[in-house]
């Protein structure tokens, strides 16, 4: 891969255009230029276990709905079980794709849902068995979910 050397004001600008903890100079770039994604076909993503089950299809669409927001976020399943959001960002995880497009920290597992017949990924987990590993609670210390379980 090619190094270039860029001006201070450049990275900058790049930076404002950055999402945090998720953009690379390269996604950036790419999404500025209207250049599609690079497919990180090395990862594999947390869908995996659901696309093997069949329980979803490679290029299935997911949907998730902020109605509060007034807000209706689409995505698509890939064949190494992570999901392509619609400006061609990839996540690895569902809670991560919601962190992409909302900057906070969601359970993307409860929230997204596959758009054909509105079935939360979590509901699809739990046919496919799939345990959902818990951490104790800082405040109770009972368990919860886990963002990317």
């Amino acid at each position: 891969m090619p190094s270039v050397p860029i001006s201070d004001e450049v990275f900058e600008a790049i930076q404002r255009k950055a999402v945090p903890l998720v953009d690379t100079v390269d996604s950036v770039l790419r999404r500025v230029l209207g250049l599609e994604a690079e497919q990180q076909s090395d990862k594999a993503g947390k869908l995996l276990p659901l696309l093997k089950a069949g329980l979803l299809e490679p290029d299935d669409e997911l949907l998730w709905r902020r109605p509060q927001l007034g807000e209706a976020h689409r995505a698509t399943v890939l064949a190494t079980g992570c999901i392509r959001l619609a400006d061609g960002r990839i996540a690895t995880s569902p809670s991560g794709a919601c962190s992409a497009l909302s900057s906070t920290s969601v359970d993307g597992w409860e929230e997204w849902r596959r758009a054909s017949d509105d079935v939360r990924l979590d509901e699809l987990r739990q046919r496919a068995g799939i345990p959902v590993h818990r951490r104790k609670s800082r405040k109770s210390g009972e368990g919860e979910r886990t963002a990317d379980s």
